[in-house]
């Protein structure tokens, strides 16, 4: 044991001196720094054992932990650096330069190094006979240092014998196999000792490995001074080039005879050695054409670089080839030989083809490209385009294009966007979608994308620049009108907005009045006049609301597309005379002269019109006229013109600004949309008029000027007959069965509702002889039965167990005479339609118009024809 650690310090000298001598071998060689790194990890490893295996006992435990610690650089380190040891002698020097690598090997055994100093690897040092002995401990980190070492090692071992069997130099694989048996047989003997034999509990014998590993130094030592390990002699440095160069290499004598030949052509050429040995050359360069080939060439002692020929193979396959060829001469001058060099250019012609198809394809391409496309020196000079460039800027071919600087097919307003987008793309940008100003070869100018990236030679400098233009024209016109719909749409949510508001408090408004002035009636000593006042005001309430609502409905039909057109014979001047009548009063309240001046001839005034849509019309326009003047007057007429009937309705009202005539017939606009103007309204009249203007075939204008009145004009075409395949609408006249000179009828109610039953019955009332109610359409159906003398039914649509509709239709199977007026909630046109359909002869919309019913009953009832005029 006294020998230990003189072994030890033996081993360590050994390990110094060889690390020292690589080192000076070649520094800067990897394969001898690595080399050096695992000796010194072999050096440190030993030193450390000279002290911990010594059977001094003047060592104690302390000491020896720390000297351990120490000497675990080495028996940690050496792991990491036998690997990348083998490594750089498998030649994979680009895999020890990754970073993640580096890292790997470095961090790894610095961790196992500070569990090893933080006492979680070897562990309670025991004295023994020949030194110190370690435990190691139970613990992961142990079995972590053991796959660490192991993993590497085994790996380190694996490169070294794969390299020396796929290698085909014999020296790299004597030097492979030296350091493949010798880097084995140490550590597999050396983990016996301090690793199998600790963990088993025998601790009777030291833990050697290091020595063991002497062995692999030996090994190391050999396969440098045998087989020039580390180390490149001239004589050996030829033999490899020669042997593994990719160029063929051919010596001949003076007269052609081929000496020896390389790897490289025998490989090539498909030859043996022994084919060639011996043999002219011209077996290489047969003479097929009768011209001078090569063997004629280098007979005449030409010195060539960089011929074109071909040689030929031992199948007969000519290989094209590149070639120089020199003459080797003696002291005295005398040619004593030949060396051919060539390489085979076969990738290279196909290459050539390859690239010649792919420029072919590359041209198909670009010209097929509806963009331009354009490839420009760094300074802006075109050198390349598709025929898209021409077309775009106006040329008549690529070629009228090719030397043109890009910046001359720039308007000059966008030139300094252009040097500066250069002088990005050469710094690395790319630019994408950019807008230009771009310019024809006339010298007009369009609106253009740009799209630009720099095209980089083989070492990554900037070589070209590639660009790709359009035109935008069209997408600048979309983008216009995208951008004004935008807007509208806006304009138009803006407007619903303002409409919603200005609704909310229109319809709030009357029936805060409804409901107010209702309440007001129930209060007791209510003078008769005040009770009057009230109910006044509750039914103007109810008309303001009831004005609203109509707006609100006729404006959903137009917008669903429901309104539809119904002609008939109508009499304007005397639609005209009733509008003039009906809205006189209101007039006058107000101070207003209202008048109807302008009749027109007695000829002239049956038309075939829809007679309601002009009632409408008119309606909404003095209204409007009404509300918007003061103090005045307000004239209506109409005109005959060319074709058409123009009406027309001047005020002397406030007028309209300039700026808001354009917008007053717009949906959901008013001349104020402020919280502070001084008109109620929903701002549907105008719009409602408008439409029902278009549907008759006219139009609608207004002239005004603020402070000075209105004048608002639509045209109607006057049709003096029925057009021919439009349904007609004629009066509909009273039932046979009934005698004109009945004073008082037999009227049927039939309502679910009882407020609505009472209501109708005390309007009837007046003149009605007997009325008879029914709450569904069953019952209804049943009371006809039973008196079929009623001359009159009112029949609500919607009722329970059987509806007006089914109710009317089983009323008509069995009697065809009695009218019939159709009363229901539903404001939409469908409703009239199906109402008629089921045999109705008229169609009422709740709240009932006493004025609409007086009108009604006076065209069915002659005798209630004194009933026209009350309201």
């Amino acid at each position: 044991m006294i020998l230990i650690p003189f072994l030890h310090f033996f081993c360590f000298l050994v390990c110094a001196s060889l690390a020292v001598y690589v080192l000076y071998q070649d520094w800067k060689s990897l394969l001898s720094r690595t080399c050096a790194i695992l000796l010194c990890c072999f050096a440190i490893w030993n030193f450390g054992d000279i002290i911990v295996q010594n059977y001094d006992n003047s060592i104690t435990a302390n000491f020896a932990t720390i000297i351990q610690n120490i000497a675990s650089i080495g028996w940690i380190g050496f792991a990491s650096a036998i690997l990348c040891f083998s490594l750089a002698f498998a030649k994979q020097d680009e895999l020890l330069r990754r970073i993640w690598f580096q890292i790997l090997v470095i961090s790894i055994p610095l961790f196992l190094m500070y569990l090893q100093w933080s006492g979680w690897l070897l562990v309670n040092p025991e004295k023994k006979p020949y030194g110190w002995f370690f435990d190691w401990s139970d613990s992961i980190w142990s079995y972590v240092f053991f796959a660490y070492y192991s993993v590497f090692t085994i790996c380190s071992i694996v490169i070294t014998y794969y390299h020396g069997r796929r290698t085909k130099k014999s020296l790299i694989r004597k030097q492979a196999n030296i350091i493949f048996v010798s880097v084995t047989a140490s550590l597999v003997i050396g983990s016996i000792f301090d690793v199998i034999l600790p963990e088993m509990g025998i601790s009777a014998f030291p833990t050697i490995a290091n020595l063991f590993i002497f062995v692999f130094v030996i090994g190391l030592f050999y396969a440098i001074v045998r087989y020039r390990f580390l180390t490149i002699t001239p004589a050996f440095a030829a033999e490899n080039i020669i042997s593994f160069m990719d160029e063929l290499l051919i010596l001949m004598s003076p007269l052609g005879k081929i000496v020896t030949v390389n790897k490289a052509t025998l490989e090539v050429l498909q030859y043996n050695q022994a084919d060639l040995e011996n043999k002219s050359f011209s077996i290489l360069a047969p003479n097929e054409s009768g011209e001078e080939n090569l063997f004629e060439k280098i007979l005449k002692e030409e010195t060539i670089k960089n011929g074109d020929g071909t040689l030929h193979s031992k199948t007969g396959k000519q290989i094209p080839i590149i070639y120089s060829c020199t003459f080797l001469k003696n002291e005295g001058g005398e040619t004593i030989g030949v060396v051919f060099i060539a390489r085979d250019i076969t990738e290279h012609k196909h290459a050539e083809n390859e690239l010649r198809e792919n420029e072919e394809k590359l041209r198909n391409i670009l010209n097929s490209s509806p963009d331009a496309i354009t490839i420009s020196d760094l300074a802006g000079n075109i050198t390349a385009c598709n025929q898209a460039t021409a077309d775009l800027h106006g040329f008549g071919s690529e070629k009228d294009v090719i030397g043109c600087n890009c910046l001359s097919l720039i308007a000059p307003k966008s030139h300094l966007a252009a040097i500066e987008a250069s002088a990005k793309l050469l710094q690395g940008s790319i630019i994408k979608g950019i807008e230009f100003t771009l310019r024809n070869c006339n010298g007009s100018e369009f609106p253009g994308e740009v799209s630009a990236s720099v095209l980089r030679d083989a070492v990554g400098q900037p070589a070209a620049i590639i660009c790709i233009s359009k035109n935008i024209s069209e997408r600048k016109k979309i983008e216009v009108e995208l951008r004004k719909s935008m807007q509208k749409a806006e304009e138009s949510n803006r407007l619903k907005s303002a409409f919603l508001a200005n609704m909310s408090h229109e319809i709030r408004t009357p029936m805060n009045g409804i409901l107010g002035f209702a309440e007001l009636l129930k209060r007791p000593n209510l003078s008769k006049k005040q009770q009057q006042d009230f109910i006044i005001m509750i039914e103007q309430s109810g008309t303001r609301l009831m004005n609203i609502i109509n707006d609100v409905i006729n404006l959903s039909k137009l917008e669903a597309g429901m309104t539809q057109v119904k002609i008939s014979e109508s009499n304007i001047n005397d639609q005209m005379d009733f509008i003039c009548s009906f809205f006189k009063p209101e007039a006058s309240q107000k101070g207003i002269e209202l008048s109807f001046d302008k009749p027109l001839p007695v000829g002239d005034s049956v038309i075939y019109t829809d007679k309601e849509k002009i009632y409408a019309i008119l309606t909404n326009l003095v209204k409007n006229a009404i509300k918007f003047t003061n103090e005045g007057f307000i004239e209506i007429g109409c005109k005959k013109k060319n074709k058409s009937i123009e009406f027309f309705i001047i005020d002397s009202g406030v007028g309209i600004p300039q700026e808001l005539k354009d917008i007053i017939f717009e949906r959901f606009r008013q001349g104020s949309e402020a919280l502070n103007r001084n008109y109620e309204g929903s701002g549907l009249g105008l719009s409602i008029s408008k439409s029902y203007v278009e549907l008759l075939g006219g139009k609608i204008w207004v002239n005004s000027e603020e402070g000075k009145g209105s004048t608002f004009s639509f045209t109607t075409p006057c049709n003096i007959q029925s057009p021919e395949g439009t349904e007609v609408e004629s009066p509909l006249k009273s039932g046979d069965s009934k005698d004109d000179q009945k004073i008082a009828i037999k009227i049927l109610i039939a309502d679910d509702d009882a407020i609505n039953r009472t209501l109708l019955s005390m309007n009837v009332k007046s003149f009605s002889k007997d009325v008879l109610v029914a709450k569904d359409g069953v019952e209804a159906v049943q009371i006809f039965q039973s008196n079929s003398d009623i001359d009159l039914i009112l029949m609500d649509i919607k009722m329970p167990k059987m509806n007006g509709l089914d109710a009317t239709k089983q009323i008509r199977q069995f009697n065809q005479n009695v009218i019939i007026f159709a009363l229901t909630a539903y404001a939409l046109g469908e409703y009239s339609e199906k109402a008629i359909q089921a045999g109705c002869n008229e169609y009422l919309t709740k709240p009932i118009s006493l004025f609409s019913f007086n009108r009604l009953m006076a065209r069915y009832f002659s005798s209630a024809r004194n009933l026209k005029n009350k309201d």
